[in-house]
């Protein structure tokens, strides 16, 4: 059930969450490239 669902939501390459995930440090570090002090550790699931 729950692999339909995926199925449903995940239209695209850009849907996957870790292609997400990666957009939104992208985003973090455009808006805190001025600061020597930011830090941000990605985490993602394998597969």
């Amino acid at each position: 059930m729950q692999n339909l669902l995926n199925r449903e939501a995940v239209r695209d390459a850009n849907d996957f969450p870790a292609v997400r995930r990666f957009e939104q440090a992208t985003a973090f570090f455009d808006e805190n490239r001025a600061n020597d002090d930011s830090f941000l550790q990605i985490e993602t699931l394998p597969g």
